[in-house]
């Protein structure tokens, strides 16, 4: 009959000690509400399972080749790293491993991720922005105009409708009047 061998963590203990146990049952929905106790501060979280033929073999197996770092004789805690603990699994499991599921995230690829997902919405951001700016160069004038804004910059602005009066107004100061209207969108938080 087959079971489930299984890696939890939990906040409340160090970054080094797991739970490796069995379960008969899906511990993802099953056993990590089972440990659910007083006892313990924190929730469990399943970082890893493995649906094996004989998860009372292998659990005894997997506890036998870890023994060292086994936190206390009669108790399934190991001060092991959670990336060990899966691969000490994996290698006395061999082909006895029917189905897997890795919940676990290395704290850098953890870190990737939300740098790859602020990226994102900053690029979401400044697109949208740009959707909503005005593109000619006389509707940014227009539209820094409406702000309350210093003389210096209605100066410029008076410098810049001139240049466009007269036809002589470049790229590169349309690419600064946008840059100036993006930053003076930002300062007013509009």
């Amino acid at each position: 009959m087959s079971g489930f061998i299984y890696v939890m963590s939990n906040a409340s203990f160090n970054d080094n000690l797991v739970k490796i146990g069995k379960s008969t049952r899906d511990p993802s929905r099953h056993r990590v509400i089972e440990l659910r106790t007083t006892g313990v501060p924190g929730e469990f979280s399943v970082e890893y399972y493995a649906l094996v033929e004989n998860e009372d073999w292998l659990e005894i197996a997997v506890h036998k080749f870890l023994s060292k770092y086994r936190y206390k004789p009669d108790r399934e805690f190991f001060e092991i790293s959670i990336p060990k603990a899966i691969d000490a699994i994996k290698s006395v499991a061999g082909s006895s491993i029917e189905h897997e599921k890795l919940y676990y995230k290395d704290p850098e690829e953890v870190q990737k991720e939300r740098e790859r997902r602020e990226e994102e919405e900053k690029q979401k951001e400044q697109k949208e922005a740009e959707e909503k700016e005005p593109a000619d160069a006389r509707s940014l004038i227009k539209s820094i105009e409406k702000l309350d804004i210093s003389e210096d910059t209605l100066l410029e602005l008076a410098e810049f409708r001139m240049e466009l009066q007269y036809g002589s107004l470049e790229p590169m100061d349309l690419d600064y009047l946008r840059f100036l209207y993006r930053r003076l969108m930002r300062q007013y938080n509009i």
